[in-house]
């Protein structure tokens, strides 16, 4: 998640905070958040299983449900899902926009792929989406147009609000996916954010 995020829930500065915590409410608050993320990724796995699970034929049904029991067991899920990570908000984002494509809700998917894709800045998790997005686009053949603007006001929403938030937490106007993109894409990105001096 972007780095504003955990300086913005510990310091009882900004109105949008609003939580009673004791006068050292750091360890309190780090614990709701694990359990916030953990409680999230849980409905994530819900809603994924219950997809595969609403599907027509008794085979894919009995996928969803040993999925649902490997899910249950996966040791390393249960222990990334409480992780203020990129990796783990991904995968919870994926199962969102997957368990939408499985009911057909497609601007739903296209939502939880842009917001994966855009408000968590790591934008190399869209190689996740491709294939999915490239059924819902034939899918969507006979309303192509509408759907690809739709999608499209979502993604200008989406990548207006996280820079609207990162202006105000910066001081200037910066995204964090482009950011990335040039850090990782052209020679001299390593110097991005500065470079310290021997």
């Amino acid at each position: 998640l972007p780095a504003w995020l955990w300086p913005l829930l510990t310091t009882n500065q900004d109105p949008l905070v609003t939580i009673s915590l004791p006068s050292d409410g750091k360890v309190p608050l780090f614990l709701l958040l694990r359990a916030t993320l953990a409680a999230s990724m849980a409905f994530a796995e819900l809603s994924f299983c219950h997809a595969i699970m609403s599907q027509k034929s008794e085979t894919v049904r009995v996928m969803g449900l040993t999925t649902a029991v490997l899910m249950l067991f996966s040791a390393g899920m249960s222990h990334a899902s409480g992780a203020l990570l990129p990796s783990s908000t991904l995968t919870m984002l994926w199962l969102l926009a997957a368990a939408a494509f499985l009911k057909h809700q497609h601007i739903i998917f296209a939502f939880w792929a842009i917001a994966a894709t855009l408000a968590i800045g790591w934008p190399f998790g869209v190689l996740m989406f491709v294939p999915l997005g490239l059924v819902v686009l034939v899918r969507e053949r006979a309303r192509l147009i509408r759907f690809v603007f739709l999608v499209a006001v979502l993604a200008a929403s989406i990548q207006g609000v996280v820079m609207a938030i990162d202006r105000k937490q910066y001081g200037k106007w910066v995204s964090p996916t482009w950011n990335i993109l040039i850090y990782n894409t052209q020679a001299g990105g390593d110097e991005l954010y500065g470079i310290e001096t021997w």
